[in-house]
């Protein structure tokens, strides 16, 4: 078995590197996938104004929208899904994820900036490559019907 760390953020990127996953001959199956999406911690004291219950619903709901494309092309690769709403930076999170699920690999997104906007605006998928202890795939949306 595989074990697959799959980040989402709902983009086509997320999606095209869930299409570039379950592609035939790309990995050994059968594929546990682990969908990671990380709602933005509010900063300040939102405890002030909401709810902790509040902030775990927004980021189910986030997830939700995050993953929701995303499933039926893991079910129809007979993937086994598990999936992790959490809440914080992005990067982190997913690295946190790959450690805690024991990942063999992880596919993810890229939205292909470029070096210069990506150190200007931040890259979560150069972070990910930078902390990852196991080999990242870096999927654009070009590369899905590779």
């Amino acid at each position: 078995m595989t074990i697959v760390v799959l980040p989402s953020d709902g983009s086509p990127y997320s999606i095209a590197a869930a299409r570039r996953l379950v592609s035939p001959g790309l990995f050994e199956r059968p594929l546990e996938v682990h969908l990671v999406h990380a709602f933005p911690e509010i900063s300040g004291r939102p405890q002030a104004f909401f709810s902790k219950t509040q902030i775990d619903q927004w980021a189910n709901e986030a997830a939700e929208d995050a993953f929701h494309a995303i499933r039926p092309l893991l079910k129809a690769a007979h993937c086994a899904v598990k999936e992790h709403p959490c809440i914080g930076e992005p990067a982190p999170r997913i690295v946190d994820m790959i450690r805690a699920c024991q990942a063999d690999v992880v596919v993810m997104g890229t939205h292909g900036r470029g070096a210069f906007l990506s150190a200007i605006l931040g890259s979560v998928a150069a972070r990910v490559l930078a902390a990852s202890p196991v080999p990242v795939l870096l999927v654009t949306r070009h590369d899905e019907h590779s």
